[in-house]
């Protein structure tokens, strides 16, 4: 898990006065959601039904019908990040 210094060094405040993120408050949030939504998280499916879904961050999930395109997933519920569905079928 990222820490608040992870964060704002991704947003070049590296060294910045300690507790920055407590001056303000939803700032830290914000740099997280932007950080999430630049992240891409690739899902793929190696079951015969496209039901269950391996996501990039290490995480299972199952459709009762069709797969993420088809049920207008366009984010990982997991990660955040933009989904990047990967070729369905049997992985080698």
């Amino acid at each position: 898990m990222r820490t608040q210094e992870d964060v704002l060094k991704e947003f070049g405040l590296s060294g910045a006065e300690p507790g920055l993120a407590s001056y303000y408050p939803g700032a830290l949030r914000m740099a997280e959601h932007i950080a999430a939504s630049a992240r891409v998280c690739e899902w793929k499916s190696d079951d015969d039904d496209y039901r269950a879904w391996y996501t990039g961050c290490g995480h299972l999930f199952e459709f009762i019908a069709d797969g993420p395109s088809e049920n207008g997933a366009k984010f990982c519920q997991f990660c955040g990040g933009t989904l990047n569905v990967l070729t369905r079928g049997p992985q080698p």
